[in-house]
């Protein structure tokens, strides 16, 4: 059962020490934090800040967003999933999986992270560089606290699982301007986000029960 943890998306002061505590606590060497939700309710927003705010704190935090493990478009259009793209089968959960792994093995060399570049709309390799000496992983995407079959390998390497709501309204209006700036038109930004992501929205508002601290963003 998920906790209500009432805070708002401009007022991060009490996270770092929701996470400097439990990290503490668990007395692991690396940690991992995800910070889930539908897209459009902050997850990028809030990680970014966290960073910052846990570095401040002593703590060394790396961002490392699920979507760098989309599929490349190449795959996605051998595998028909092109129109559904952003969709929970259109991510490569075994790679996601095997990194995430990775990190926590505290292999001696550093390695990177891939990242979702949206000027060319494809994963690139070379994304976040993950150092052996980092303490705070924060894991952000849609789908990470899933049980549907491999996804349940990620959820449970997440030592505390975070997730962000918003309003079905504010998320359209969202979605449909982030659409609008990487170039879509008003047409194909508004059936984009009809036809896939408030879909999707849908779906992912049902691992809000897996996590342990729920946010009300707007």
């Amino acid at each position: 059962m998920a906790k209500t943890y009432p805070i708002n998306i401009s007022d991060i002061s009490t996270i770092p020490q929701l996470i400097e505590r439990t990290y503490a606590e668990s007395g692991k060497p690396t940690f991992v934090v995800g910070i889930s939700g539908a897209p459009a309710t902050g997850k990028s927003t809030l990680s970014e800040q966290l960073v910052s705010e846990l570095s401040q704190v002593g703590l060394k935090a790396q961002l490392c967003p699920m979507d760098g493990f989309h599929y490349p478009n190449k795959t996605l259009k051998e595998k028909g999933l092109t129109a559904v793209k952003g969709s929970i089968e259109t991510f490569d959960v075994s790679s996601l999986a095997l990194l995430l792994s990775k990190i926590l093995k505290k292999d001696s060399e550093a390695f990177y992270w891939p990242k979702y570049c949206r000027e060319l709309h494809d994963p690139v390799a070379e994304g976040f560089l993950i150092e052996p000496d980092t303490q705070i992983i924060l894991l952000e995407g849609n789908y990470i606290y899933s049980d549907q079959n491999e996804w349940l390998s990620v959820s449970d390497l997440i030592d505390l699982k975070i997730f962000l709501t918003a309003s079905e309204e504010v998320l359209r209006e969202r979605l449909i301007a982030r659409h609008l700036a990487g170039g879509k038109s008003q047409q194909e930004a508004f059936d984009k986000t009809e036809r896939v992501d408030l879909v999707n929205a849908l779906k992912i508002k049902q691992y809000e029960s897996n996590a342990h601290y729920v946010i009300q963003t707007h």
